[in-house]
């Protein structure tokens, strides 16, 4: 045999590439502009991360994020009104779903707890602002 080739007619360069390539130097060589290019992209902010949790780490926390959350049910409900579609509709529904989050619905049977704690949303907030701006300055 002549000039390394192998009985099957295979070279081996072919295999020292695929060796070389899951060595530390090829995986590095891989994940090295990769990490570079995580380090360069800016950190979310908390109105960026709509999954983040709402604060209820006190009682005035609480009425704050649910009123924050509140307000963007009410601006995704205008929003939808003013042009209907699935999307839109879509994004009123996580809102709610997300503010109905803050209320205790254990005791109540598994069929009605997304209706009444919507309800319970939309009831709230409206008693809500219905108050004087100054009994709300705490929140």
């Amino acid at each position: 045999m002549r000039g390394g080739a192998s009985p099957t007619g295979a070279s081996c360069r072919g295999v020292r590439r695929r060796r070389h390539l899951f060595s530390f130097r090829g995986v590095a060589s891989l994940l090295l502009p990769l990490l570079a290019a995580m380090c360069l992209v800016a950190p979310a902010t908390a109105a960026d991360r709509p999954l983040a949790p709402l604060d209820v780490t006190s009682p005035g926390a609480t009425l704050r994020s649910f009123l924050d959350e509140a307000r963007g049910v009410e601006a995704a409900f205008v929003a939808y009104r003013a042009a209907p579609d699935h999307e839109k509709l879509r994004a009123f529904d996580r809102r709610v779903a997300r503010t109905a989050g803050l209320f205790d619905t254990g005791v109540l049977p598994h069929a009605v707890r997304e209706e009444v704690a919507a309800a319970a949303v939309g009831f709230l907030y409206d008693i809500l602002l219905r108050l004087p701006p100054e009994d709300l300055s705490l929140a």
